[in-house]
């Protein structure tokens, strides 16, 4: 009756399938966080990737030095999935690139990942925008010059940022349409967003 799906539908979906709709739920973004040695205050979508998949392993690739540390959230969690979209991508028979674990330490949680980053100068993690205010001792880094904010993701313009949406094909029956207001409009529902992570639209 209704999926769930972390992006906006495609054009050859809307072209494929009669009267599908999407509703926002929620957007997921990821904040780049690094050691008080990194030597950038910006990094490329592309610096990313290399430093993930073992391209880039010292700062001094980047104007610093010393070997870069490399810590991730694991995939099992949504914002090591998210960093495998987003920024890992799929490889060239169109597989999902997944998060190499000779390359990064995966942690089970964000805080995990926060506390070892502000421990450790030459270091490179990542974790959820929204919970970002409750990390200290770390550097933000911007991304692709756009510094990491909710606004900024909520608007589409900060490029480690996905939407959830809420997909139905065809007519939508009264169960399904409560069930999406539930969901977009309960403060119960928007309250356990939050909490998990999320950022309302």
């Amino acid at each position: 009756d209704v999926a769930i799906i972390p992006r906006d539908l495609r054009e050859e979906e809307l072209a494929t399938y009669e009267n599908i709709q999407s509703t926002q739920l929620c957007v997921e973004a990821l904040a780049i966080i690094a050691g008080s040695d990194c030597p950038i205050s910006d990094i490329t979508m592309e610096q990313l990737e290399q430093i993930y998949n073992g391209d880039i392993t010292d700062w001094e690739d980047l104007g610093g030095s010393g070997a870069i540390n490399v810590y991730a959230v694991s995939d099992t969690v949504s914002a090591g999935d998210a960093f495998e979209d987003l920024v890992l991508g799929l490889d060239s028979s169109g597989t999902q690139v997944t998060l190499d674990s000779t390359m990064a330490t995966s942690l089970s949680t964000p805080d995990q990942v926060a506390d070892l980053v502000a421990s450790d100068p030459l270091a490179i993690g990542f974790v959820p925008l929204s919970q970002l205010s409750g990390y200290e001792g770390v550097k933000i880094l911007a991304v692709e010059s756009c510094y990491p904010s909710e606004i900024a993701a909520r608007n589409g313009i900060y490029p480690l940022s996905r939407n959830y949406n809420l997909v139905t094909i065809g007519e939508i029956t009264e169960d399904v349409q409560a069930f999406i207001e539930f969901c977009t409009t309960d403060s119960s529902a928007k309250g356990y967003l939050k909490q998990e992570g999320y950022i309302l639209p």
